[in-house]
């Protein structure tokens, strides 16, 4: 329900966003950040935010998440975007082309009986483009009423974008950069007071977590991983209670 110390970022995407309230396709958006700084988190956060307000204006909005790790071409992610759609598409078989024109056809048949605003979550885009080449941006970027929100860990992702399609894309960058250790200790003593019972977690326990990730290039996940890793540690050795020690075990 709430992302620590990353406001700006949620209201800079709401702002790319917030067109689609007068039925009109927004920008593109790419979220930049190392691993771990929340841009996944805060992408599916302000999609959240944004279907529960169209849903009060009667918008039709749909925000489909793909990741690229799973979906590594073209064809895979458009079919499974003609999938989330309501077309059976087969994620082999078919020429690029029939699957391409399937997913074209649900926007220009008006196949819902009303119009529809399609945007399209990358993540770790870099993953499928370093695979597949840039199709996919020059697919979406040429499709009526699709906007795409790319999420990237590599600031120079876009060296393996040709020119046409950088031109197409046309996007607002948003950067997430890499959490403090004081930022971390906020997320972390969020989680802690959701995750464990009073007095359970020694007052040296997190500050000890949150410094050890903020070296890690202030990763949340890394520092998520020790708490959760040294409450296990602490639960196998019957402690009552979480200690330094068990930090320090966790990260070994």
């Amino acid at each position: 329900d709430k992302l620590v110390h990353r406001d700006d970022q949620i209201r800079d995407i709401a702002k790319c966003w917030v067109d689609v309230l007068d039925g009109v396709t927004p920008s593109n958006v790419t979220l930049y950040g190392k691993t771990g700084t929340g841009k996944t988190a805060a992408s599916k956060f302000a999609r959240e935010q944004l279907l529960e307000i169209a849903q009060k204006k009667n918008v039709f909005v749909k925000v489909e998440y793909i990741r690229c790790t799973d979906y590594t071409t073209e064809y895979q992610v458009i079919a499974q975007l003609c999938q989330k759609l309501g077309r059976d598409v087969p994620h082999r078989g078919w020429t690029k082309a029939e699957v391409v024109n399937t997913f074209r056809d649900i926007f220009r048949t008006n196949a819902f009986g009303k119009k529809l605003i399609l945007i399209v979550i990358l993540d770790e885009i870099d993953i499928l483009l370093n695979k597949d080449g840039d199709g996919i941006l020059y697919t979406l970027t040429r499709t009526d009423n699709v906007s795409i929100l790319s999420i990237s860990n590599f600031l120079d992702f876009k060296g393996l974008i040709k020119s046409r399609v950088t031109s197409s894309l046309n996007d607002k960058e948003i950067v997430f950069p890499p959490y403090g250790a004081n930022q971390l200790t906020d997320i972390l003593n969020e989680k802690a007071n959701m995750a464990f019972n009073e007095g359970v977690v020694e007052s040296d326990v997190i500050p000890l977590c949150s410094a050890m990730a903020a070296k890690e290039e202030g990763d949340a996940r890394f520092a998520l991983d020790l708490l959760k890793t040294s409450g296990f540690i602490a639960e196998e050795e019957g402690s009552n209670t979480i200690k330094s020690e068990h930090v320090r075990m966790a990260k070994d």
